[in-house]
């Protein structure tokens, strides 16, 4: 690295002139999620996995979970009887907040670093859409990308991209060993047009400074070459720092589950590597005319490093 690490920034200062890569929209491929590169293949390098599920439930869990707080509060309000023994009437109202509890409890149960209210920044050199005529540019006019960055999830409470492909960048609350990221969209039975949900996404993290020395001496050590993006290896806009692949996965509106949550490639875990900046870049939809982003979230372990 040529320059010294300001803490001020979002990542390491450098002599080299800063510049912003410009270049054409990745012609999105039908969905072949595996990630190419060449070399000398190794499973550390796999493809990060689906979200956590196997099959289809017969009932979206949204609409179970509505139906059981139905239940539930049905059931709390019979309990308020006067006419119930004392002691029973103690059992259930433990035994219904407790249902009540777990019901409205976080399915991910992870911390979110990319959360603006725990201290992540949104990073607007790193943030851009691509609009229908194929122009690259920063933050358009009515759409704010910072929601996404939120953990508010009313309905048309999303970063509106006019297309179909877009980059966010921001800074994590801090210095993390990421492990995984996961998508929140509102549930299919109640989004007025489902197919501007997000479908093929990549996460990258930027590797400034000595994590670049790490990142070249693990690669040399296993023998084998970082994983690429459609022969990328990097965002469009990098604002002329350096960036490796963590993450290359489908968000599924056909998924039991509205909120999907995805392991890292595995070699970003096996390396160790220590991330402050990522950037979360969206290929395509479910066929809109336009994306909506309700929410990122990023996982892993707390780093004791400076951001």
């Amino acid at each position: 690295m040529d320059g010294p690490y300001d803490p001020r920034r979002w990542t390491y200062e450098t002599s080299r002139p800063e510049s912003r890569r410009r270049a054409d929209p990745a012609k999105v491929q039908p969905a072949d999620i595996a990630t190419q590169h060449s070399g000398v293949q190794d499973p550390g390098l796999a493809n990060s996995v689906q979200p956590n599920f196997a099959v289809r439930d017969p009932q979206p869990r949204s609409a179970v979970r509505a139906s059981a707080l139905t239940v539930f509060w049905h059931v709390k309000s019979k309990s308020a009887r006067t006419d119930l023994d004392p002691t029973l009437k103690a059992y259930v109202d433990r035994a219904v907040e407790r249902a009540i509890s777990r019901a409205l409890r976080d399915p991910v149960g992870r911390r979110d670093f990319a959360l603006l209210a725990d201290g992540a920044i949104l990073l607007p050199e790193l943030t851009e859409v691509v609009t229908s005529d194929g122009m690259r540019r920063g933050r358009d006019r009515g759409t704010r990308p910072e929601v996404a960055l939120n953990d508010d999830m009313r309905i048309g409470n999303c970063w509106s991209i006019p297309g179909t492909n877009g980059q966010l960048g921001f800074r994590l609350a801090t210095m993390i060993r990421p492990t995984h990221v996961s998508i929140d969209h509102i549930p299919t039975e109640i989004a007025a047009d489902i197919s501007r949900a997000p479908r093929e996404v990549a996460l990258w993290g930027g590797v400034d400074g000595p994590y670049e020395d790490i990142l070249r001496n693990f690669t040399y050590s296993r023998r084998v070459n970082l994983p690429t993006l459609y022969g990328r290896s990097a965002p469009f806009t990098t604002h002329g720092y350096n960036f490796t692949l963590l993450a290359h996965f489908e968000y599924d509106i056909r998924a039991p589950t509205h909120i999907q949550t995805f392991r890292l490639l595995p070699y970003v875990v096996e390396s160790d590597m220590v991330f402050g900046v990522v950037v979360l870049e969206i290929l395509s939809n479910w066929g809109g005319k336009s994306t909506c982003l309700y929410r990122v979230r990023v996982h892993g372990e707390v780093a004791d490093v400076p951001l």
